[in-house]
């Protein structure tokens, strides 16, 4: 069964793409990563987007999978829960077709505040991609021989309100990246 989604944001989401420059640093073994580029707020916080193809703000589908399956884990299925620490049904039951979701509208801001960096429990200065208004449309593949859509619909909710998308989200302990279900359609 494919459902048409349409979500939107009741919090800001906070993007935070893991650079390719900040890879190799990490991979050469120094610390410039951890530091932080130098430079204008807006030139630190903009590579930090998702962009797709076009060169627009989007979010890869398997940041929204994620948690969807994270989601398994407030739901039980007989006397075990969908999804657990180590292991998940709903990936096998559950899908996005596609692979990027555009983030409309596409204006953000640069979000600026303190990070503690847990290796050393310093504080720095983290410049990051803030869309205070935000939605994305998908098409969710669900297998109904696994899941009835009552249960896709579920995990869904409860991904927007106990997981979230990007960073400082509530699975991280933050406020950010909440959503809603706006429409929900099966085609």
């Amino acid at each position: 069964m494919l459902i048409k989604i349409t979500l939107s944001g009741v919090s800001p989401l906070i993007c935070n793409r893991f650079t390719e420059a900040a890879q190799q640093k990490v991979s050469a073994g120094t610390t410039v990563a951890i530091r932080g580029a130098q430079g204008m707020p807006r030139e630190q916080a903009e590579p930090k987007l998702y962009l797709d193809a076009n060169s627009k703000p989007c979010i890869p589908s398997p940041n929204l999978m994620r948690a969807i399956v994270d989601a398994g884990t407030f739901i039980k299925s007989g006397k075990s829960k969908l999804s657990t620490q180590r292991t998940s049904l709903v990936p096998a039951g559950i899908s996005i077709v596609e692979p990027e979701l555009p983030i409309t509208p596409s204006k953000w801001e640069v979000d600026s505040r303190s990070v503690v960096i847990p290796a050393t429990g310093g504080r720095v200065m983290a410049h990051r991609p803030r869309f205070d208004e935000w939605r994305l449309s998908l098409t969710l593949d669900v297998d109904t021989d696994m899941f009835d859509e009552g249960v896709a619909r579920q995990l869904v909710d409860l991904a927007g309100q106990r997981i979230g998308l990007g960073d400082f989200r509530p699975a991280r302990r933050g406020p950010f990246g909440r959503f809603r279900v706006d429409s929900w359609k099966k085609i």
